[in-house]
């Protein structure tokens, strides 16, 4: 039987991106995964540069600790979420004396961490459960496109180790599903959506390469697993120099649409 999760949707797709989170519930739940809500949210803290102030860590203890308590995986669907609790554990899970100091404040609260907490992105998740994935699926889309992976749940290497699969796991879902793939040079690249709070113009910039990269080699349209790319990707594309817009679509969308059991959905763009 498989344990349920405990769904972190990260404030960029809670807030703009609600499509993303309804259809990655719709999946694992065809797939016969139990989603359970984060009653009391907050904000992982990955927008806080947590190099400048130590204070930044007590926002993913926050969740990690009630996914302690509730005995639960957490499930996330954005890279930079992804990497700021696998970052803030290794933090915690290393240096007692902050580990304390951050349970003194957690203990107001009723929490506590004790560095038990696994956390998972929806593409580890998917992945493990891809026999089961495909067996479902019962059409084919003509459409040709390109992956840009959340680059943020795999890198660094030392972050990454519960993650079982490697950045070519997204790739290997749409293969396995039957997605026609098409190859760019700049498809293991960052999106560049990190740089948009301290440069906003290189963020732009960067992010124009990559889609024009995949438009320029075939691609109808992005898919994305990822907030942080949906939020450069979708608003600011109109300021990339793009000759003609590229759809972006999300990886459960994209599978929902393909799918027996689940409603088909809208991509945008």
């Amino acid at each position: 039987m498989i344990r349920p999760f405990l769904l972190y949707p990260g404030c960029t797709v809670l807030g703009r991106f609600p499509e993303y989170e309804a259809a990655s519930k719709r999946i694992l739940t065809t797939l016969g995964i139990e989603i359970r809500a984060l009653e009391e949210f907050c904000c992982c803290g990955a927008t806080l540069a947590p190099g400048m102030r130590e204070n930044w860590i007590h926002l993913p203890a926050y969740t990690l600790a009630q996914a302690e308590r509730n005995d639960l995986d957490l499930l996330t669907l954005c890279g930079g979420c992804t990497n700021t609790f696998r970052r803030a554990a290794v933090y915690l899970n290393t240096k007692p004396v902050l580990l304390k100091r951050v349970n003194q404040t957690l203990a107001k609260l009723g929490l506590f961490y004790s560095g038990q907490a696994r956390i998972r992105h929806l593409i580890d998740v998917l992945h493990e459960n891809l026999p089961a994935l495909s067996g479902k699926t019962t059409r084919r889309l003509e459409q040709k496109m390109a992956i840009s992976a959340p680059c943020q749940v795999f890198r660094p290497s030392r972050l990454s180790e519960e993650c079982e699969v490697g950045p070519g796991s997204m790739r290997r879902i749409a293969e396995e599903i039957g997605f026609q793939l098409v190859d760019y040079p700049l498809e293991d690249e960052c999106c560049g959506s990190t740089l948009l709070t301290v440069h906003e113009s290189t963020a732009v910039r960067i992010g124009g390469s990559k889609l024009k990269s995949a438009t320029d080699h075939g691609a109808d349209f992005v898919c994305v697993a990822c907030g942080n790319c949906l939020f450069l990707f979708d608003p600011y594309q109109s300021r990339m120099g793009m000759k003609k817009k590229a759809p972006i679509v999300t990886l459960p969308q994209l599978i929902e649409n393909v799918m027996e059991g689940t409603p088909k959905t809208e991509q945008r763009g």
